[in-house]
């Protein structure tokens, strides 16, 4: 309704509706006037107003028409231009996408060919790698073969070394002279131990686990009247445990290849450690194993007819435990013996003994002691040694105690043993 309204008035506000309008109050104004010639003429004249206004608006909306149609027509073309500018604007899309995928499958191409060229390359380099690799590995085996072939001729010649006054003979390809070169072999030549044992009266000297005859040596020189027996299990040393026997004035030493271990056998095995002859082993699985005559203590103390009392020493690399076991018959029913042994409890479990079990038996049987690495300058006797006996209940924290003593548990201490005092 306001619509229209609206138009109304805008209608007969414009000038074909105030000509309309002047004509239908002319017309009007005819009718009311009596005078029929002024009658007439204003109603001539309305009406014509009222034809004109009519004309007018007419005219005027075939002029609106033809303008809307105009601009309808014109808002076509400039669609119908729209649409064909879309169409090229999508076919240069369509040129630039395609132009576009064309350039990335060659691109695509050049990597895919980069890359065939790098994985050449790559497999010339790993077969070059694979060459040089297998060079390297000849190499290596080659300077093994050098190596094993110089090892074994230093091992069929021998090496001179000097511990003071001492020269003993060695094996060259080991690390044994190195062993004989330091501060331990020099104390060991200087040790009191030896004109200990001579003041206690032993007679018999027996060197288990000899090696090259050093201690056998300094037993003789400190007690000239002392019986050696030096016992080495480890063929290759025999003639020189003889060599460096006489070349130091000890010239009448039983000397005897064999293992002394828990019964007479004759099928055992010896293992030599592939560096040095100071650790060789009764029972190494990984190391080169030779058939070695078994003999025990006992048989070779009745053998010999040794005189009493006798001193052993005991250096078997864990073998001690058969080593004792051999030796029964002396060490239970007589007084007249001592023993200084190595206990290092790595070693002992490498021969499949419980180091804490051997020694708590071992202090339940005898006296023990821990031997002091350097003997006081004046120590008096071996006997004052034995102030302080292990017992058996210290078995265990004392093997924690020598376990400590060297790094990768390899610590050792040497033990003195004798006979427990009667009553």
């Amino acid at each position: 309704m306001k619509n229209m309204s609206f138009r109304t008035v805008r209608f007969v506000a414009s000038p074909s509706g105030i000509i309309i309008t002047f004509g239908f109050l002319t017309v009007a104004l005819a009718t009311a006037v009596n005078l029929q010639g002024i009658s007439f003429g204003l109603g001539t004249a309305g009406s014509i107003a009222v034809v004109a206004g009519l004309s007018r608006r007419l005219i005027r909306s075939d002029e609106r028409y033809k303008s809307s149609y105009q601009t309808q027509k014109h808002l076509q073309q400039e669609l119908s231009q729209l649409h064909a500018q879309n169409e090229r604007s999508k076919a240069d899309f369509d040129q630039l996408i395609h132009k576009s995928e064309a350039q990335d499958n060659h691109t695509q191409k050049q990597i895919e060919t980069v890359e065939q060229r790098i994985d050449q390359l790559i497999h010339k380099s790993e077969a070059q790698d694979n060459h040089t690799q297998k060079q390297i590995e000849t190499v290596e085996q080659r300077i093994d073969q050098l190596i094993h072939k110089s090892e074994a001729q230093d091992n069929h010649t021998q090496k001179d070394v000097s511990i003071g006054d001492l020269r003993l003979a060695v094996l060259g390809g080991n690390w044994d002279a190195d062993w004989y070169d330091q501060r331990g072999a020099h104390e060991e030549r200087h040790s009191p131990l030896y004109n200990l044992v001579n003041k206690g009266g032993f007679r018999s000297f027996i060197d288990v686990g000899a090696n090259y005859g050093f201690v056998s040596i300094l037993a003789r020189q400190a007690a000239p009247s002392i019986h050696v027996v030096a016992i080495e299990a480890d063929p290759r040393l025999i003639p020189l445990v003889h060599t460096n026997l006489e070349r130091n004035g000890v010239t009448d030493a039983s000397v005897i290849h064999a293992i002394a271990g828990p019964t007479v056998d004759n099928t055992t095995t010896f293992s030599l450690n592939p560096n040095s002859t100071l650790d060789n082993r009764v029972s190494m699985d990984s190391w080169e194993k030779l058939p070695v005559a078994q003999l025990t203590l006992g048989s070779i103390i009745d053998e010999l007819t040794l005189p009493n009392p006798i001193f052993l020493k005991i250096d078997t690399q864990g073998f001690e435990a058969s080593v004792l076991a051999g030796a029964s018959s002396l060490l239970s029913t007589r007084d007249d013996w001592m023993i200084k042994m190595e206990f290092g409890p790595m070693w002992l479990r490498s021969q499949s003994v419980d180091p804490a079990a051997f020694l708590g038996d071992l202090c339940g049987r005898f006296t023990v002691v821990e031997f002091p690495a350097r003997v006081a300058f004046a120590e008096q006797s071996l006997k004052a040694i034995f102030r302080n006996p292990i017992e058996p209940l210290m078995a265990k924290p004392f093997v924690d105690y020598v376990t400590s003593l060297n790094k990768h548990g390899r610590g050792w201490v040497d033990l003195l043993v004798r006979s427990r005092p009667h009553g």
